[in-house]
């Protein structure tokens, strides 16, 4: 999951084994206003599967 914050915090890349941790950490963020952006990316195959800025919401069974 790839994060911009705003500043004087500088972004952060986390991983997790599990996308559905991902997607729950990310609207999280987003819902507590802690996060000007988040994206969840697949490391198998860099294949975007959250960033609502970008448009981008795969169904869960794409995950």
């Amino acid at each position: 999951m790839l994060c911009q914050r705003l500043a004087p915090f500088s972004g952060t890349r986390d991983q997790y084994h599990f996308a559905q941790y991902a997607m729950e950490s990310a609207r999280a963020l987003e819902n507590a206003g802690l996060a000007t952006r988040v994206a969840v990316v697949r490391l198998a195959d860099d294949t975007v599967i959250y960033d609502p800025v970008g448009g981008v919401e795969l169904p869960q069974d794409q995950w």
